[in-house]
């Protein structure tokens, strides 16, 4: 008995199993039967959607509408013809603007340069003109302190003849080697 007993549960086990791949293909079928159905419907509608645009195409007659579709066509074309215009005009305007630009670039590139040296030029200028006002300064020192010192000494020179240090032609002769000054 236990062996029928065996055989009957292997025997269910197969019948389970047979159960379960009739479910997952019955499964598969609803599936696709809806996906079938999906396709029909929607093949409906564009059916009815062509028998709506013949109906409205026949109340129309035909070379009315090759006459629209001409228009259409012609408009079209001139659009694209006036596209085709446009981008020529903005291609020449970009090629103008990157003309004008380099030659911006470059003015302004050489009023830099001519900056640049003008501001050396000052300072050269300026290094002249203090090297100036120093070596005046020095002259003018220089000149004052020799005019001081001749002074001195014809003042001294003026004492020795007046209290008879020097005799008169020592004096003239002195005077007149010593003198800076023309008389």
């Amino acid at each position: 008995m236990s062996l029928t007993f065996h055989q009957i549960i292997c025997d269910a086990k197969k019948l389970v199993g047979k159960i379960s791949d009739h479910e997952n293909a019955a499964d598969h079928l609803i599936t696709e039967i809806q996906s079938v159905c999906s396709q029909i419907d929607n093949m409906k509608e564009y059916q009815e959607e062509i028998d709506v645009l013949n109906t409205e195409a026949k109340q129309r007659p035909h070379t009315q509408l090759i006459a629209g579709i001409q228009q259409e066509t012609r408009h079209l074309r001139e659009i694209q013809a006036e596209n085709k215009e446009l981008k020529n005009a903005l291609e020449d305007h970009q090629i103008a603007l990157e003309l004008i630009m380099s030659k911006y670039r470059i003015q302004t590139s050489t009023l830099i340069k001519d900056s640049e040296k003008i501001d050396e030029m000052a300072a050269v200028m300026r290094v002249a003109a203090t090297l100036d006002e120093e070596s005046d300064l020095k002259y003018k020192e220089n000149h004052s302190r020799l005019q001081k010192e001749n002074d001195d000494l014809r003042k001294i020179l003026n004492l020795a003849n007046k209290y008879g240090s020097l005799s008169p032609a020592e004096a003239l002769q002195e005077n007149k080697i010593v003198q800076t000054e023309p008389e």
